[in-house]
């Protein structure tokens, strides 16, 4: 087609082929300077609190180490990069530290990798005692967060965000106070201070410095040096940060099904206890009730359900295996036969359940576990000679099984039930609970080898009942969870580490009711461990760990969510989308301007 009269076609030659070359090369560059911004997702650093240590592990003195993070986006690696060395309890603090970081600000932490850095003065960096603040500055960087060079955190780190004591507290003080840190936060569980909760209301406590009568530790509370209790994680962020992450969260409220349900289930299962105890009357047997159950059973209070059943069903394994040690062995075979029958059916009916809500998925995992366990006890009881004990046992678990039914079909939110997706999961929490006990395993053979028992169970119905090896690892990861804060608390302060574990199942719990979940394990377990709390605190903290752990199954199942970034990565994404704006924009004024015609310049009139 030809050019309208009185405009060129003709490009000018001065700006060529080569402005539209220009104009990408400055697009490309744009875009490689966004992208080398998203590639760095976050970074920071933050003072560990070391002991140098002597002949015969005795303790020289104070000193510091540095740790350095840098987050990127990749597929969840962990690395560790140490000088001098670490010791394997360090790297196994490192990565649970890092897990728990990524628990509290609920990130799916699978999308990054971690760098961690530790440079030290000590011959070896080791012990948990670096958890607390490998967790802080986790948390710090993911969430940008800049972390306050003048403050430094000794103590380790616990399921629920529990910072737990560690030993030579002095001379982490004074090696800080030597390197000019102002401020040493210490576990409030330290032997130095027992500071508690009042009361598990869903806000942590207050940062509290120690009081000049608290012993050695105030001491060198002086010449600009302050010693502060935390006793969580969102405490030790406080005093970091300068970022309030407490939440307040409305208590929970029992949904009245549950309440029916459960209702049902102490009636029927105490019941039974009333039953068996007039049989053994009516047979003439003594019943040395050595537990005082009948006592303990009417201490609790009538709204208390779960803690009611869990009480009868102790009763009835006694009183049962009383009953059944005085039978015939006619008797004992008939009772084991019709156990076996009674158990088929009712696995039957479990696996024809329609599964489709997180409360339908935590009844099949409970009614499960307790109907596998009778079946295995059946099977191991001699069919000529049973024993008692093993068959008392096995019917009370199948009795509560068909008890704990009635929860099956309560309103609630539909969840995705893909069984490749369950197993994937399954073998995630084995992986996690696998970490924790080796790390157990470190300190103790001895003290991991029942969360080890529990694991081996998870791991052989990882491949026919993902359900329920999700809920049996999780119990086995509790357990492990349970022995590693234990392992530095002094037997005083037992009360105050079951008070702050009831407070971070009590948060776990509000926050699963905010999302329109009720964690029906979770919030029984957490029932039951406040009712044992005064009389059985070790049984006590078994289940307030097992509350931490089943509250928010949630996660293990899938959910049609949107995708979230932590806020470093979005800040590099907006570098990206600026980047990519302004080089679009100048490729445009480029390009435009490269196309646009030359004038035609009259000639000059020749004199």
């Amino acid at each position: 087609m030809r050019a309208p009269s009185g405009i060129s076609s003709r490009v000018s030659p001065a700006h060529g082929p080569r402005a539209p070359l220009l104009a990408l090369a400055l697009l490309a560059l744009c875009v490689l300077c966004a992208h080398a911004a998203l590639a760095k997702a976050g970074e920071g650093h933050i003072v560990l609190l070391t002991v140098a240590e002597g002949p015969n592990d005795t303790e020289l003195g104070g000193g510091t180490a540095d740790l350095y993070l840098q987050v990127r986006p990749g597929s969840g690696a962990i690395f560790i990069d140490s000088f001098p060395l670490t010791r394997l309890d360090t790297q196994g603090s490192v990565r649970y530290a890092n897990q728990i970081a990524c628990d509290f600000l609920q990130e799916d932490c699978a999308q990054y990798d971690f760098f961690y850095t530790i440079r030290a003065n000590s011959a070896i960096v080791g012990g948990p005692s670096a958890g607390a603040a490998i967790s802080v500055l986790t948390v710090a960087v993911l969430d940008g967060q800049k972390v306050d060079a003048k403050t430094a955190i000794t103590g380790t780190i616990n399921s629920g965000g529990i910072i737990g004591p560690v030993g030579g507290i002095p001379q982490k003080v004074a090696g800080a106070k030597a390197v000019g840190i102002t401020r040493v936060l210490i576990p409030a569980l330290s032997s130095v201070a027992n500071v508690t909760r009042p009361n598990a209301t869903g806000s942590g406590a207050p940062l509290a410095d120690i009081p000049p009568e608290s012993g050695d530790v105030a001491s060198l509370s002086d010449g600009g040096m302050r010693v502060s209790l935390v006793g969580t994680l969102e405490d030790a962020l406080a005093a970091v940060t300068g970022k309030n992450y407490t939440r307040d969260l409305p208590p929970v409220q029992e949904p009245p099904e549950y309440a029916q349900k459960m209702r049902e289930i102490a009636q029927d299962i105490c019941a039974r206890t009333a039953l068996l105890r007039s049989q053994a009357e009516a047979r003439g047997l003594a019943y040395n009730d050595t537990s005082n159950y009948t006592s303990r059973i009417a201490a609790i209070p009538s709204s208390r359900d779960y803690s009611r059943a869990s009480m009868c069903f102790s009763s009835n394994i006694e009183l049962n295996t009383l009953l059944l040690g005085n039978s015939t062995q006619a008797q004992l075979r008939l009772a084991r036969t019709q156990l076996l029958a009674q158990s088929r059916s009712l696995e039957k009916d479990v696996r024809a359940r329609n599964v489709s809500t997180i409360t339908d998925l935590e009844t099949y995992a409970i009614v499960m576990e307790r109907l596998i366990e009778a079946q295995q006890l059946l099977a191991k009881s001699d069919p000529v000679s049973p024993d008692p004990s093993g068959l008392a046992y096995a019917q009370e678990r199948l009795t509560s099984a068909t008890s704990w039914s009635v929860f099956f079909g309560i309103p609630g939110k539909q969840v995705e039930l893909d069984p490749a997706y369950l197993r994937r999961a399954c073998l995630a929490k084995i992986g996690e609970a696998e970490e924790r006990i080796s790390y157990v395993g470190l300190y103790s053979d001895a003290l991991a080898a029942t969360p080890r028992d529990t694991l081996a169970d998870a791991y052989r119905l990882s491949d026919t009942e993902p359900v329920l090896c999700i809920f049996i690892a999780s119990k086995a990861k509790a357990q492990a969870n349970l022995v590693s804060s234990a392992l530095f608390i002094d037997e005083s302060n037992i009360a105050g580490l079951l008070q702050e574990k009831l407070h971070a199942g009590d948060i776990v719990i509000r926050k699963q009711a905010r999302k329109g979940f009720f964690p029906l394990l979770g919030y029984s377990y957490a029932q039951y461990a406040q009712d044992l709390s005064a009389q059985q605190p070790l049984s006590a903290l078994t289940f307030s760990e097992y509350s931490l752990e089943l509250s928010n199954l949630d996660l293990y199942f899938p959910q049609r969510t949107g995708y979230r970034l932590s806020p470093a990565v979005l800040e590099g994404v907006e570098l990206f989308l600026l980047g990519s704006l302004f080089g679009a924009s100048v490729a445009f004024f480029v390009l435009r301007h490269a196309s646009r015609p030359a004038s035609r310049t009259p000639p000059r009139k020749k004199r």
